[in-house]
């Protein structure tokens, strides 16, 4: 019969990886909203460096990146509750280490 400190340790990691998610979602948002209060405060002063609109899609587009990594990874952390969950039900549940050798680099 599985503990259910397998299955709190599972829900713990689940959350664990959430937070994350909601952090990088909210560092895209800052991001992006960063790109625009640029691109306003180089209209208000009228700064040849500030008005130059291509540099600011770029902020523009790593927070549209970094909202859909930080939702891809939810979906992966969500996609991985199910499955550890399922496998501690099982009886046949073993840690991946895919994520230890990549997530280091």
């Amino acid at each position: 019969m599985n503990s259910p400190q397998e299955y709190l340790a599972n829900e713990r990691t689940f959350l664990a990886w959430l937070r994350t998610c909601i952090a990088i979602i909210g560092l895209g948002f800052v991001v992006a909203k960063f790109g625009l209060f640029l691109r306003e405060f180089g209209i208000t002063i009228k700064s040849g460096t500030l008005t130059d609109v291509s540099t600011h899609y770029a902020s523009s587009s790593l927070g549209v990146v970094l909202v859909l990594v930080g939702m891809g990874l939810g979906i992966y952390a969500l996609k991985n509750y199910l499955h550890a969950n399922q496998a501690i039900k099982n009886g046949t549940y073993v840690p991946k280490k895919t994520l230890s050798f990549i997530l280091p680099l």
